[in-house]
């Protein structure tokens, strides 16, 4: 399982590092509430993805089954950055992607950077006013790993017919250990 709020946390921190902004100013999409006072910035996970198959890992200890199913995922992040100076402070963000603190921030926290799909504005006319916006799309790579313990197969009883009788045979799996 990806722990998503580990990984929207160090994301948040890398942002508010690059921007230099308040903590105050960087919020996540889906909170409720008022928005701060510009400039500020929104970050918001739009889409987790499996990349490739997953890896199933079985093993057997005191004769409990568990599969570890362990993959890759793609985590695509939105930054919509709103108020005066937005380009620059999404092309703050962009660059911080390619320094070595930020990244290795990340990957303390299980997170690798991936790529950017470009920057834009997005700027938008409010009523007579123009608010400068801007828009950066990222993609992190993270591990997921889920323990399954499907339990095991204490008894088994088997029935059928054998030479037209009708026969029960109890069959009991022992541990070999």
């Amino acid at each position: 399982m990806i722990n998503v709020v580990a990984s929207e946390d160090v994301i948040r921190e890398l942002v508010v590092d690059a921007t230099l902004l308040d903590e105050q100013q960087v919020i996540f999409a889906h909170e409720a509430g008022d928005r701060p006072d510009k400039p500020f910035v929104t970050i918001k996970i739009t889409a987790i993805t499996r990349i490739g198959t997953d890896a199933r890992n079985v093993s057997d200890s005191a004769g409990d089954a568990e599969i570890e199913v362990v993959g890759n995922r793609e985590l695509s992040v939105s930054v919509q950055v709103f108020g005066p100076g937005a380009m620059q402070f999404a092309s703050a963000i962009q660059s911080a992607t390619q320094t070595f603190s930020p990244l290795d921030k990340l990957r303390q926290a299980g997170v690798v950077f991936l790529r950017d799909n470009g920057m834009r504005d997005i700027s938008a006319e409010l009523e007579t006013i123009s608010e400068p916006r801007a828009s950066l799309d990222l993609v992190f790579g993270v591990a997921s790993t889920v323990i399954d313990s499907p339990g095991t197969i204490d008894q088994v009883r088997i029935t059928g017919d054998i030479s037209d009788r009708d026969d029960a045979v109890d069959l009991t799996v022992v541990d070999p250990s």
